[in-house]
């Protein structure tokens, strides 16, 4: 064993040789203060311990709540911009959580990328697991390259060599123990020239991160002399503004943007956070942000409809921590302890006067200034240039993805008809096998012992071929896939033409998903009416009106939210008593009525047990309407009913029924807006009321137009700006009888019409 031990070193291709040299000695100014990690620019649940003994910066982060599952995240307080410079990290704990493992990234990332290492682009790193990925802004991500095997508890350290006189200029390279783990790896040309800050993220660890601070040695020396980053010249460096805290004296800023669903309220956040990139935002899309950094896969549920909204999206990564919200509680904790500038990006919360509250109450602390910004309205020139821009940046990124797919589609086909070429071989050959075997077997072809072996060499070489052929049967069934659409075949050498979006002056918004509103519609229509702007009264130091003045902004608000009061449908609205004992009233007496009518017909029928005609007309004992006084008439009156026919009976249920739809809304609504029910909902409101949906076809009718047209002396459609309402023309506690003269006299007017040939009268 021992020798083939000594024979596997001998065989063992040599290492290949280090290119990087010692560096020289610097006496340049070096930087300062000195490079340190930041308490500022990291995540919320990470914390620092300061130097410790064992000569390094000691970082941990929350390891319950639902964090135990999350990336965490630090950075340094400056950055590189040139020279070569490293630093080391080790891994002083680890702590598994059910089948979450311990995660670990260590690398670099730009000023104006997130402290998170995921898919915004603008960073690289290598992973525990021995992967490297350079992401850049606005390019899709690529899959990770495996480099190296996974680390396991060795000291990490991670060279950046930005020294353009280095035969290894512009490369990061990894080090375990010491030792080079890889090849040098080519930093992408998008992000050279940029300044790159040291980025560390992990989860479930305690780490010991070593910069070299106070001329602490290093860890594990590297093969080569190399300065860390606690030695690092101030010409090589430039401060990171996302780590500067406020001077001595100066506040926190606490600022609660207010902003109407779907108008700009997350775009107005998107360009305050591009501007001041030192604010943390709080709001669940930034949690759902961090859930799918750190690598959480969420689940559909059986039977739910879309992914909530922007404003309350829906947690289902199966963790109860996380989809219970718990991690929100208690970043709400961890926001008033941490001092930072904060950003509260939540639409309904931030509308209404009562959940405003709360965010005063929460920084209330005296190193806190709560200031809200409200944006409502037609934003400003500079804003919507801004939006403009977001739009055709996100159009030149659809038209560059879609001629990467026209590149690869193109590389496929080349790949198909390569294939398809050596499948024509081998059919060919084939064909060729077959025939030169009956040629054979007739005795019209005679061979010599050369010709037998190079027949046996052609069918040895057909086997191989049709062996790869069987390989290819995955691969082929791709190609038939890809090539089912030939016209997308034909257009391959075409450039992708997509229409270019519209950015005009009337374009105010980033469009968005329509399936994934900014707040959901339940949610809009069931607080709406407690929308408000914010004041200085409430608490705040100030409100800063962005768009429009406060008079402008304050018109805008009271007609969107009239506007809504028409469009909405108020989600918590129930019947009151009032309307209750009314309808039980109404459909004790109608039965009443139609068993009193029944009676009197089979009263009347003659012997061969039919109604007499004039009866169903009119009957001999009705008097004119005006000298009835009760529904039921007297003694020697026919009760006002007595010759409703079918359709008679449905415009009185129409006219009564609406009637107290009607007034029963507009007092159940409790708001003066609403002087009837709104048309939009007309059919939501009647299914609420009366427990039953409203046939328009039963009355012939396609619509409520059509219904109100009948019964116009009870009802009319009142127009009330750019909205509809139903609305009664009878008092509140108007009686039946006035309803039943309506019915009566309309058909008797029908049937004097029909009778003078008036065909148009008939129902």
């Amino acid at each position: 064993d021992e020798e083939e031990e000594e024979e596997e070193k001998e065989t063992k291709p040599p290492p290949p040789k280090e290119l990087e040299e010692d560096a020289p000695a610097d006496a340049r100014e070096r930087l300062s203060p000195a490079i340190q990690l930041s308490d500022y620019d990291c995540t919320l649940d990470t914390y620092l311990s300061g130097h410790g003994a064992f000569g390094g910066t000691v970082v941990n982060s929350l390891s319950s709540g639902g964090f135990e599952y999350l990336l965490s995240g630090v950075r340094a307080t400056a950055g590189i911009k040139s020279g070569r410079y490293f630093y080391e990290v080790k891994i002083l704990e680890r702590r598994g959580v059910e089948h979450f493992d311990s995660a670990l990234r260590v690398g670099f990332s730009l000023a104006e990328s997130a402290v998170l290492l995921g898919d915004a682009g603008g960073n690289m790193n290598f992973d525990q697991g021995g992967f490297f990925v350079a992401r850049v802004p606005g390019v899709d991500l690529k899959h990770p390259r495996r480099v190296c095997k996974p680390w396991g508890d060795k000291v990490i350290g991670v060279v950046l060599n930005l020294d353009l006189d280095s035969p290894n200029a512009n490369t990061i390279s990894l080090f375990l123990d010491g030792v080079r783990a890889c090849e040098p790896q080519k930093i992408p040309e998008q992000l050279l020239g940029k300044v790159f800050i040291p980025t560390i993220n992990f989860k479930n660890m305690t780490l010991l991160v070593n910069f070299g601070a106070d001329r602490t040695p290093a860890l594990r020396s590297l093969p080569f002399k190399c300065r860390m980053l606690g030695d690092l010249s101030a010409a090589d460096a430039e401060s990171s503004s996302r780590s500067a805290r406020p001077s001595a004296g100066a506040k926190y800023s606490v600022v609660v943007p207010v902003g109407l669903p779907s108008e700009g309220f997350f775009d107005f956040v998107d360009r305050f956070l591009e501007k001041n990139p030192e604010y943390e935002e709080l709001s669940d899309r930034r949690i759902m942000d961090w859930c799918r950094k750190s690598g959480l896969k969420s689940y559909k549920q059986h039977n739910s409809k879309g992914s909530g909204s922007r404003d309350r999206p829906y947690f289902r990564f199966g963790i109860p921590a996380i989809d219970k919200r718990d991690v929100k509680s208690m970043l709400k904790t961890v926001s008033q302890l941490s001092k930072r500038h904060y950003i509260v990006a939540e639409v309904k919360s931030n509308l209404v006067q009562k959940d405003r509250e709360e965010v005063i109450q929460r920084f209330a602390a005296p190193h806190f200034e709560v200031v809200a910004s409200v944006a409502v309205g037609e934003p400003t020139s500079e804003h919507k240039e801004w939006v403009h821009r977001k739009i055709l940046a996100g159009h030149e990124q659809k038209l560059a993805q879609a001629e990467r797919q026209r590149r690869a589609q193109q590389v496929r086909a080349a790949e198909r008809a390569e294939r398809a070429g050596r499948r024509a071989k081998i059919l060919e050959k084939r064909k060729k096998a077959l025939l030169a075997a009956k040629l054979k077997k007739k005795g019209k072809l005679g061979k010599d012992k050369a010709a037998e072996d190079k027949e046996a060499e052609d069918d040895k070489e057909a086997k191989e071929e049709e062996d790869e052929d069987k390989e290819d049967k995955d691969e082929r069934k791709d190609d038939d896939k890809d090539a089912k659409d030939e016209g997308k075949e034909e257009d391959g050498d075409k450039a992708p033409a997509l229409p270019k979006p519209e950015v005009g002056p009337d374009v105010w918004y980033v469009p968005q998903a329509k399936h994934t509103p900014d707040v959901a519609h339940s949610v809009v229509g069931a607080s709406y009416a407690e929308f408000s702007f914010p004041s200085v009264e409430e608490g705040f130091a100030r409100v800063d009106f962005e768009w429009q003045s406060q008079a402008e902004a304050q018109a805008y608000l009271s007609k969107w939210i009239s506007e809504k009061k028409a469009t909405m449908v108020i989600d918590d609205l129930k019947p009151s008593e009032w309307f209750v004992e009314k309808l039980k009233a109404w459909q004790e007496a109608k039965k009443e009525w139609r068993q009193k009518q029944q009676e009197r017909r089979e009263k009347k029928k003659d012997g061969k047990g039919t109604e007499k005609a004039d009866e169903q007309r009119f009957p001999e004992d009705m008097p004119e309407l005006s000298e009835y006084e009760s529904m039921s008439g007297s003694e020697k009156q026919a009760p006002i009913y007595a010759g409703f026919q079918h359709e008679d009976w449905l415009l009185f249920h129409a006219r009564y029924e609406l009637h107290l739809l009607a007034h029963a809304f507009v007092a159940d609504a409790k708001d003066s807006e609403y002087i009837g029910v709104p048309t939009m909902h007309f059919s939501h409101y009647y299914k609420l009321y009366f427990k039953t949906s409203f046939n328009f076809r039963s009355f012939g009718c396609e619509d409520l137009d059509g219904v109100v047209n009948l019964v116009a002396d009870a009802l009319q459609i009142e127009e009330k700006g750019k909205s509809s309402y139903l609305t009664s023309l009878c008092g509140k506690e108007e009686e039946y009888l006035k309803f039943a003269k309506q019915v009566e006299e309309d058909r008797r007017d029908r049937i004097r019409r029909v009778e003078a040939g008036d065909e148009s009268a008939r129902l």
